[in-house]
């Protein structure tokens, strides 16, 4: 949408280096969400340029940089330098990783029906579970109930 405006994107929709999806070595991609300044400090250190670490949400060129620097590294090698827990780091996983994915497993946001993936709500409230109702329907499954339901 802000494409479509000639916007600027805001902080939250990659207009900022420090809350940003980068590119790797590899191909993959390293989500960045530093938002509060310990956090960005501590990244900035990691990667070795306190110079950014002022520089609060950084202009276009600060974030093209760091695309340059993200991708002189692989994922794997980017997730083993930095302390998950001090820097707001992850790796943006594939489908797949997704499905394997600890903390989705212990959730149980995810759950199969025959072939299907289906997503379970992944917003929970207190002791709420994961509820799924009922895989989407098959295109025509509900018609002839739905017209009866209408009187045709």
């Amino acid at each position: 949408a802000f494409l479509l405006l000639n916007t600027p994107s805001t902080i939250l929709m990659g207009g900022a280096m420090s809350y940003n999806v980068y590119e790797t070595k590899d191909g993959r991609y390293l989500s960045v969400s530093a938002l509060e300044k310990k956090f960005w400090q501590h990244v900035c250190g990691k990667i070795e340029r306190p110079d950014l670490i002022p520089l609060g949400n950084g202009t276009q060129a600060n974030i093209n940089e760091l695309r340059q620097l993200f991708r002189t590294r692989t994922l794997d090698e980017w997730m083993n330098l930095f302390d998950v827990d001090q820097t707001c780091i992850a790796p943006v996983l594939t489908p797949e990783e997704v499905e394997r994915d600890p903390q989705i497993i212990h959730r149980g946001v995810l759950k199969r029906d025959g072939e299907r993936l289906l997503v379970a709500m992944p917003s929970r409230f207190g002791d709420m579970p994961a509820h799924l109702a009922s895989p989407p329907p098959k295109r025509g499954e509900h018609t002839e109930e739905i017209l009866r339901e209408i009187g045709l």
